[in-house]
């Protein structure tokens, strides 16, 4: 990078600003990361994301859909045993060994793809979240929530801000109706 300084003496060198949080989600989510965000519970630190389609097409095939209630206490684990990334900077990943007693075909079909890997740990992850402290669970859920709260404010405000342009005024957005003259010029009739 040539530094513009020494080039044109009446260049001024700045550094960007301070941006919100809110500006990094955005730019986030515009390039198709999920929102993600470390929390702390009970002394450990917690990468969580916002889950992929993909993760959360998996994480609803271990949803309860027998009532709302069944469903909506069902889906803490799942979805947290996908959003959770790392735990104290160390990925989920590495995490998890398969077991010795683990037939080398069985290893062979988890690790043949990344996605398969992924959801064994997934997997792996839901038993042990299984395992722990109701509390502990509703406490990483309610980090998973706010990040969800947050993604969902991010999206609101951009949905918000593409029907404006700079001034205030809303833009028209909705297609001519048919037979006026812009339609009668767009379809060369």
């Amino acid at each position: 990078m040539v530094d513009e300084t020494k080039k044109d003496p009446d260049v001024i060198k700045t550094s960007p600003a301070k941006r919100h949080k809110l500006l990094a989600d955005i730019a986030s989510q515009l390039k198709d990361k999920e929102s993600s965000d470390v929390f702390e519970i009970d002394n450990h630190k917690y990468l969580i994301s916002t889950l992929t389609a993909d993760e959360e097409v998996w994480a609803d095939t271990y949803c309860n859909m027998a009532s709302s209630v069944s469903a909506y206490t069902s889906i803490k684990v799942p979805r947290l045993s996908a959003a959770v990334k790392q735990i104290d900077g160390i990925d989920v990943d590495k995490l998890f060994e398969f077991p010795d007693d683990m037939d080398e075909a069985n290893k062979k079909f988890h690790t043949s793809s990344q996605y398969r890997r992924r959801y064994w740990v997934m997997n792996q992850m839901m038993l042990m979240l299984g395992d722990l402290p109701n509390k502990f669970v509703n406490d990483l859920w309610s980090k998973y929530q706010e990040l969800v709260d947050r993604r969902d404010k991010v999206w609101s405000e951009l949905k918000n801000s593409s029907t404006r342009i700079p001034g205030g005024e809303s833009k028209d957005t909705s297609l001519p109706e048919k037979g006026s003259s812009q339609v009668t010029q767009m379809s060369g009739i």
